[in-house]
């Protein structure tokens, strides 16, 4: 079966987002994969289907919704005849809005990959009822269409529309017992630290932008992401150091100084206390020949 194109039909350059349906017949099995960019899946009809990942399986069920975020290997078994929505983003190049997000119990999780610490990642985050997901069908659709299509504000609909989506799915989640208010002032931190994080940050005028003290914004940071504002930024350099090697031909030099660090040494090191092994083996691993190092325009490799 041919492997859909996400790059032809749905990249964008500024908007980090794509989506494909599915339909019965047409999904592969067992092409467990891994990938650097978060996926959101619609379970339409199962049909038998089981979701694995990390060596665990769970059958799934009609409204399932399935989140995996870079750096979790997964895929389908008995998954000939599921239908399914993928949607996928890079959440830390969204550029998110949080206001009041953070009242809801799912939306954290959705947005910010480091808060994933799901020991059962194969399993469904919730299973949407009839109605809203015949809802969140409908949304999914109109974003597919929107992406395929050449609409003048093609990628400002695209983004209400995905938005939209996400907070159907949150709010299907259900709030948090006790709302932490400052995540909303938090956001203004969180937008400049994934957008900006080549740069060392000034903690004190992020601190003011949030209108707290210091020590308050360190605090709350951690609470609510669960590393301090440095150790954030230091993940999201990774992050982007972690895709530019899977998927461009860029030296080791030119990834040290477009990700933030001070040069390949530092990038070497940093990348193996993260990860356990240098970048350059990393590579290596995941294209074994060179011949597969293309340099890739785009940043959202095929899903399946």
């Amino acid at each position: 079966m041919q492997k859909f194109n996400w790059y032809i039909a749905l990249h964008l350059d500024k908007l980090q987002l794509g989506v494909k349906y599915i339909p019965s017949g047409r999904h592969a099995s067992r092409n467990f994969h891994d990938h650097v960019f978060s996926e959101l899946a619609l379970v339409l009809h199962p049909n038998g289907a089981v979701h694995y990942a990390e060596g665990r399986g769970c059958a799934l069920g009609r409204g399932d919704v399935i989140l995996m975020h870079p750096g979790r290997i997964h895929g389908y078994a008995n998954a000939g005849d599921l239908e399914i929505f993928n949607i996928v983003y890079e959440a830390e190049k969204l550029p998110l809005p949080r206001f009041d997000g953070g009242s809801m119990r799912l939306f954290n999780l959705l947005v910010m990959p480091q808060a994933d610490v799901r020991s059962s990642p194969e399993k469904p985050l919730l299973r949407l009822p009839e109605e809203t997901l015949a809802r969140a069908e409908a949304l999914a659709f109109e974003l597919q269409k929107e992406l395929e299509g050449d609409e003048p504000g093609k990628s400002l609909r695209a983004y209400a529309i995905f938005i939209n989506l996400l907070t159907l799915i949150c709010r299907a989640g259900g709030g948090l017992p006790h709302s932490k208010g400052y995540s909303g002032a938090l956001a203004p931190a969180l937008n400049y630290l994934n957008m900006h994080f080549r740069e060392i940050p000034d903690l004190d005028a992020l601190a003011r932008g949030a209108n707290m003290s210091r020590r308050g914004f360190f605090r709350h940071f951690r609470e609510l992401t669960g590393m301090s504002p440095l150790q954030y930024r230091h993940d999201r350099c990774l992050s982007e150091a972690r895709r530019l090697l899977l998927n461009t031909d860029m030296t080791l030099s030119e990834i040290a100084y477009e990700c933030g660090f001070y040069d390949s040494n530092h990038l070497n090191r940093m990348f193996k206390t993260a990860t356990g092994i240098p970048p350059g083996r990393f590579r290596r691993q995941a294209h074994p020949s060179a011949a597969d190092l293309s340099r890739a325009d785009s940043p959202l490799p095929e899903p399946y």
